[in-house]
C-alpha cells in the first residue's frame, strides 16, 4: 500500500489544516508528516554541510535561494524516512497540493505497475510538455507519459529504490528538488508523468513561506533559450521528432 509523506513547515498551521482535510477523507492511504526545513534559518555551518554552491553555480549560473535549499533538504528528509522505514512506494506531497477527484483511482491502478526495487518516480502534478512516444494507458482518461518539461514537487510517487538512488547520488544539494530532467538524465530515476494531472496546487501556493524560485542563468542565456531555442530549433526539430504535446494547467 502507498504511504503518503506530507512535507510541511511546522508553523504552517493553515496549510496543514487544508491538507489534513484532504488526507483524512475515507479511502485515503495512511499519511505521515515530515517537518519542512526553512532554508532561511540555516546557519552558515549547516548550509555548508548540505549545500554545494560550486556545483549549483555550474548547473544554474547562480546560487540556489535559501528557499530552494530548504525545499530540497525537506524532500531528502522524506527520502531518508522512506529508506529507514522500508516504505515500498511513497506519495510525496507538499502542503500546497490540491488532490483531484481521480487521484485515488489513479493511485490504485499505478500500484500494480510500481516495483519498489526499481528506481522510479511518477509525477502526479502538472507537466508543461510531455512526449507521446511509448505512452501507456492507465484508464480511459489518464496516460503514463515521459515528461519533457516539468516543474513542481508538490505531488509525486517514488519507490524505495528511487529514494535510495537519490540519497546515494546526491551527497550535497546542488539543484532544486523538482529538477526532474537532471534526475532522469543523470541516470538516478526513471521519471514518468500522469497526463492529465491529478494533483494541482491550492491558493496557498501563491503565498510561499520559504522563498521564490529564480530563473537560471543571466539575461543573455535566457534570451538565447527563449528565442534561438524556443522559437526556432525547438519548434522545427525537437517538437516533431519527440512527439511533444503541451498540457494546459486548468486547475
Amino acid at each position: 500500500m502507498t504511504t503518503i509523506l506530507l512535507i510541511s513547515m511546522r508553523d504552517a498551521h493553515e496549510r496543514r489544516r487544508l491538507m489534513l482535510a484532504q488526507l483524512e477523507l475515507p479511502g485515503m492511504p495512511p499519511y505521515r508528516i515530515i517537518d519542512g526545513i526553512d532554508g532561511r534559518r540555516l546557519s552558515a555551518e549547516q548550509r555548508a554541510q548540505i549545500y554545494d554552491d560550486v556545483a549549483a553555480q555550474r548547473r544554474f549560473g547562480r546560487d540556489l535561494t535559501p528557499g530552494e535549499i530548504g525545499c530540497a533538504a525537506s524532500h531528502f528528509a522524506a527520502y531518508r524516512r522512506i529508506v529507514a522505514e522500508g516504505i515500498g512506494v511513497a506519495l510525496i506531497l507538499e502542503d500546497d497540493a490540491l488532490l483531484g477527484n481521480k487521484v485515488l483511482d489513479v493511485l490504485e491502478r499505478l500500484q500494480t505497475r510500481l516495483d519498489p526495487a526499481r528506481s522510479e518516480a511518477i509525477l502526479l502534478s502538472h507537466v508543461v510538455r510531455y512526449s507521446s512516444w511509448g505512452a501507456r494507458r492507465i484508464d480511459k482518461i489518464h496516460w503514463l507519459c515521459r515528461p519533457y518539461e516539468a516543474y513542481g514537487g508538490h505531488g509525486y510517487l517514488i519507490t524505495m529504490a528511487g529514494a535510495q538512488a537519490m540519497l546515494s547520488a546526491v551527497k550535497r544539494i546542488a539543484t532544486v528538488a523538482d529538477d526532474w530532467r537532471h534526475h532522469f538524465k543523470g541516470g538516478i530515476l526513471r521519471v514518468s508523468a500522469v497526463v492529465p494531472y491529478v494533483v494541482g496546487t491550492s491558493p496557498t501556493a501563491n503565498e510561499s513561506q520559504i522563498g521564490e524560485r529564480l530563473a537560471s542563468g543571466g539575461p543573455l542565456a535566457r534570451w538565447l533559450q527563449k528565442y534561438l531555442w524556443g522559437k526556432f530549433i525547438f519548434q522545427l526539430f525537437v517538437k516533431p521528432a519527440l512527439r511533444l504535446w503541451r498540457q494546459e494547467q486548468t486547475w
